[in-house]
């Protein structure tokens, strides 16, 4: 994939370089980080049950 990517557009790929396929990759998968992340279901906060 990464090959594909960087190659110049003459040899088959992209011609992203690679800095930039290095830079698509952190990228997709900072994005995926972040969205895990606040879909991930919180647990409801419950009220204390003070005995005084």
């Amino acid at each position: 994939m990464g090959d594909l990517l960087s190659q110049s557009a003459t040899n088959g790929g992209f011609g992203f370089g690679t800095v930039g396929a290095s830079m698509l990759f952190l990228s997709i998968i900072a994005s995926l980080v972040i969205y895990l992340s606040l879909k991930q279901k919180k647990p409801a906060l419950l009220p204390i049950d003070r005995q005084d």
